[in-house]
């Protein structure tokens, strides 16, 4: 009998250190993402919901906008470094390691002049299958919200533009880049299109990050655009720590419930021409 007590006592011990084995190989392996399974007319989450579902999607539990990106696109939309700028320019924040912060903009130039939400791509570098494991992410995002309208391209009337600061005041960790990735391009109007503008071609997870605010353009169908705080654009400072000399890259994307090319995300910043506009970091 007290033989097959010690064995019984045995087999329990090692099957309880099999257990804990696994549960700590578990908790070592990174979290799954999803590559985004194409590169247009896709629904994606926002990491801190949508502030538009109700337009969006209709249904306050589903936190995503459509991804339309159904040609052109890469006109109106830009990145900056100085809302003077609305064009923007590309800009490389070099080896900077572990840590960095700044401001940018986001601008339109396009014929419809503003976009009824923005959404920011933060997209950071895949290191040993995860995003770096201490990496915290401020984001702090500024502009001009309004009640969108079904009526296709009609401007927002001054009088119902309303500035506000600190729409997005929040951090970020690796959690929040477990959902996509890890690929080498972003969702845009054409497939295989790259993530940072130097072209690195680094495998990077994908946070989607809503502004919670749009932007106003100088072009003639807002005409009082240039009366507003920063020009109508979106204002966003950002501290980023952790990195571990990871890199990281913002991209601007534009979302309108009604446009020309229908409601959804159809704009985003271009990263290979002349006109080329982005912010990257470590690169």
């Amino acid at each position: 009998m007290k033989f097959e007590n010690d064995t019984i006592k045995r087999v329990t011990g090692l099957a309880l250190v099999a257990l804990l084995l696994s549960v700590g190989l578990v908790s070592l392996c990174p979290v799954s993402a999803t590559v985004i399974p194409n590169y247009h007319q896709v629904w994606l989450n926002m990491e801190n919901g949508a502030y538009w579902s109700n337009l969006s999607t209709g249904d306050l539990s589903n936190q995503s906008y459509y991804f339309k990106l159904g040609g052109g696109g890469l006109n109106a939309l830009h990145m900056t470094n100085s809302n003077s700028l609305p064009y923007g320019q590309v800009t490389h924040r070099g080896a900077m390691g572990d840590s960095d912060s700044g401001t940018f903009y986001i601008t339109d130039t396009g014929g419809r002049g503003f976009n009824d939400d923005i959404i920011l791509m933060v997209a950071v570098e895949s290191q040993d299958g995860a995003a770096p494991i201490d990496l915290s992410l401020g984001i702090n995002a500024s502009g001009y919200r309004w009640q969108p309208t079904a009526v296709t391209n009609q401007v927002p009337a001054q009088s119902d533009v309303h500035y506000i600061p600190g729409a997005v005041n929040q951090y970020f960790d690796a959690d929040n880049f477990a959902s996509y990735g890890y690929q080498t391009w972003k969702p845009c109007t054409s497939s295989n299109y790259r993530i940072d503008a130097s072209n690195s071609g680094a495998n990077y997870w994908l946070g989607f990050i809503d502004m919670k605010v749009g932007n106003l353009g100088l072009n003639t169908t807002v005409k009082y655009a240039d009366s507003l705080i920063d020009n109508g654009a979106v204002k966003v400072t950002y501290n980023v720590t952790g990195l571990n000399g990871a890199n990281l890259a913002f991209n601007g994307y534009g979302w309108c419930n009604q446009s020309n090319q229908g409601k959804g995300v159809s704009w985003t910043n271009d990263l290979t021409t002349s006109a080329a506009s982005g912010w990257d970091i470590n690169i």
